[in-house]
């Protein structure tokens, strides 16, 4: 399943999944952030 995935969607986008590497590390970091500042939030009440 996953490899068919890989064969029809990422190889024909190799040059592309540099940045969707890059976009995703993005959006982990963002969310990361979010669950740290939701955290101290709740601790503070």
């Amino acid at each position: 399943m996953f490899l068919l995935f890989w064969e029809n969607w990422i190889d024909p986008l190799h040059k592309q999944y540099k940045y969707f590497l890059y976009l995703l590390q993005f959006i982990v970091l963002i969310f990361n952030q979010a669950v740290y500042n939701m955290d101290k939030i709740i601790c503070l009440y």
